[in-house]
């Protein structure tokens, strides 16, 4: 399942508002992590991740529905099939970059 929509991913739009690249779907995103080999392994965690995720229940996290890695030779590639988020991107409410606001309101919550 997950290798079409990495194929069809190849000839669409990036829809990521940052980061990783992200593949738009319908009710389901395509995010593609890559790593030069010579730093490691793409998203070397995600099946772990993908396994914790989806033991959550009542918390809006997106379902991880498959996963597959693809080495490259000099850069390797972790694609992970989820269920898109629901709501509005963070980005949209605020002026600055979202990593910078985020920030903004730790620093602020830290200061109580």
């Amino acid at each position: 399942m997950i290798e079409e929509y990495i194929l069809k991913s190849k000839e669409m739009k990036n829809i990521s508002e940052g980061g990783s690249c992200a593949y738009d779907f319908g009710d389901y995103v395509l995010v593609q992590y890559a790593c030069q080999t010579k730093y490691g392994i793409a998203r070397d965690k995600e099946e772990s991740v993908m396994e914790e995720v989806n033991k959550l229940s009542g918390i809006n996290t997106p379902l991880h529905v498959e996963v597959k890695r693809i080495d490259e030779g000099n850069i390797n590639y972790c694609y992970v099939l989820q269920e898109k988020a629901k709501g509005i991107s963070f980005a949209k409410y605020c002026n600055n970059k979202p990593e910078m606001q985020i920030w903004k309101q730790v620093k602020r919550y830290l200061k109580r």
